[in-house]
């Protein structure tokens, strides 16, 4: 879960996530690691800035490098290449859900929706006249007509709320301002660029912008809106807004889907011997190939994402655990449980994801207190009040000999690696 950034791009700050190979994504590879990097640890409006291109809205999207060009998403659902030498916008498309219709298909939808606006502010009315209904109950407990009054007035719900249900298809999705509709970072991998926006539509085009696919999936569940990252894998692209769903990258329809409830954290893919798997916020273990759920029940993140390295697995808030993947992949499998929350670590919300580096797991509260562990023993090594100011929603990163701690608010920690607090530069 993010806070949204202002339009623009900044060239020096991305340049740290050029050297990975393969399908380039959320945290680049998943894991937020640039050991080879040598990035600025100062910069301003004006230092370090090689460029800055206007985008035509906010994001908490990740810019994504491949072969020279940046791919980046903003609101309300746009996915924008840029030129990562001069920051020129090569190409923006819009997906929207007008952009897969025709001009019939259009009118009708537009239709819809005007009707839909009209049945939700009868439905509003009538869910505030039950509600006071049911407080003046309260006072004469045995009133038969004002019994007769609410269930009149509850089938009147019933009704308008299965007529609004066939008409929202293209209503707005439900997001608040910090998530907004942009949060998911694109995927990329040198032979196309995919999407997935907050109001359920996934996208597929070529490098140089030409749509090989667009389709609806499914509005998110939560009134907060949709922030989970689509996971590139071979020649399928995961995407997890309601259920998770296994998309072909090369026309877009449905490889398989499994029945797992979304989480506001992304999955981070990995393997257990050769097999390619996808853990998750929600504490399962999915094999790519076909959706199979290899493990569950290993515990569930309310807003960040898991992190794996190596054959760990940390699922990291208030009371973190660590597990060790099986060497080879079954049907079922049980990774074991290396250790769980000790010590417990602050007791707050971890909106940010946190980062494996050197041995060591670094977590940050909402607020902005850094969490350093031990990763093999899960021993608290130091624990800091970073007073970022504002919410750290940013997922902490290392670049270099480097950890990156940012809030809301434009202030960024950065730290030396190790198991004492040195503070670089902020």
């Amino acid at each position: 879960m993010k806070a949204k950034l202002p339009g623009a791009v900044l060239v020096s700050l991305l340049v740290v996530s050029a050297a990975h190979a393969g399908p380039q994504g959320w945290r680049t590879d998943g894991t937020g690691c640039y050991p080879d990097a040598k990035p600025p640890v100062k910069w301003s409006a004006s230092e370090n800035v090689v460029w800055k291109t206007p985008m035509p809205g906010p994001s908490n999207s990740t810019p994504v490098i491949v072969d020279g060009k940046i791919f980046i998403c903003a609101d309300p659902a746009w996915l924008i290449c840029v030129n990562a030498a001069d920051g020129k916008i090569l190409w923006q498309k819009s997906n929207t859900y007008f952009d897969m219709m025709d001009e019939q298909e259009i009118a009708k939808a537009k239709a819809d929706i005007a009707a839909g606006k009209v049945v939700a502010g009868k439905l509003r009315s009538a869910k505030g006249e039950l509600n006071k209904l049911k407080r003046k109950q309260k006072d004469v407990p045995k009133d038969q007509e004002l019994k007769d009054k609410i269930k009149a007035t509850g089938a009147t719900i019933r009704e308008l709320t299965s007529e609004l249900k066939a008409l929202s298809k293209y209503m707005k999705a439900s997001a608040d301002g910090t998530t907004g509709y942009s949060t998911a970072t694109p995927a990329a991998d040198g032979k196309g660029v995919y999407a997935v926006f907050g109001n359920g539509v996934a996208a597929g085009y070529t490098p140089d912008g030409k749509r090989k696919w667009i389709r609806y999936l499914a509005k998110p569940r939560s009134g907060y809106g949709h922030s989970g990252s689509p996971l590139l894998v071979g020649s399928k692209l995961l995407v997890h807004i309601t259920e998770m769903v296994a998309l072909n990258v090369a026309d877009g329809k449905t490889a398989w889907a499994a029945r797992l409830g979304a989480r506001f954290g992304s999955p981070v893919l990995t393997k257990i011997g050769d097999v390619d798997v996808a853990a998750t916020a929600g504490g399962e273990i999915v094999r790519m190939a076909d959706g199979k759920l290899l493990a569950r029940g290993l515990g569930g993140l309310v807003y960040n994402s898991p992190i794996v390295a190596g054959d760990g697995l940390y699922l990291v808030q208030a009371r973190p655990v660590a597990f060790k993947l099986p060497e080879k992949a079954a049907e079922k499998i049980k990774p074991e449980r290396v250790w769980k929350g000790r010590p417990k670590i602050k007791k707050d919300r971890y909106y940010s994801s946190p980062l494996h580096t050197d041995g060591l797991i670094y977590a940050v509260t909402q607020t902005g207190v850094l969490s350093v562990l031990d990763a093999k023993t899960g021993e608290l090594v130091y624990e800091r009040a970073l007073k970022l100011g504002g919410t750290a929603y940013a997922s902490i990163s290392a670049a270099g000999k480097y950890v990156f701690v940012s809030g809301d608010r434009g202030v960024t920690a950065v730290i030396e690696t190790g198991r004492d607090y040195k503070e670089i530069a902020r």
